[in-house]
């Protein structure tokens, strides 16, 4: 009989520590996955490219990027004609998913990536 007790008290105090290590374990899951948010980000895409010609070449380039912000924006557009990369800097804020830039192409320039 003293055999049984001792052997239920040494489980009882193992379930015990097993109890509180689980605990710990729990509580630290849940501050670890509570500051965990779910991140969806909108890459932008380019529509179109085309050229119009009315005298001189028009390169328009449409663009989509959902939920634009005044913090959240496409803010650069790089181009690269003739291998040369031109940098389009400075857009502002856009208000719209969609929209489209134009740029005058040289005469010469026939190629565009």
């Amino acid at each position: 009989m003293v055999r049984g007790l001792i052997l239920r008290g040494m489980f009882q105090g193992a379930g015990l520590k097993m109890r509180k290590r689980n605990l710990v374990f729990v509580i630290l899951l849940l501050l670890f996955t509570n500051g965990l948010k779910l991140v969806n980000t909108d890459v932008p895409n380019v529509l179109e490219i085309s050229i119009e010609e009315n005298g001189e070449q028009t390169l328009v380039i449409s663009i989509r990027h959902g939920s634009p912000s005044s913090s959240h924006y496409v803010d650069e557009i790089q181009l690269e004609l003739d291998g040369e990369l031109v940098e389009v800097t400075d857009l502002e804020t856009q208000s719209e998913s969609q929209f489209t830039e134009e740029y005058m192409m040289d005469s010469g320039a026939e190629t565009f990536v």
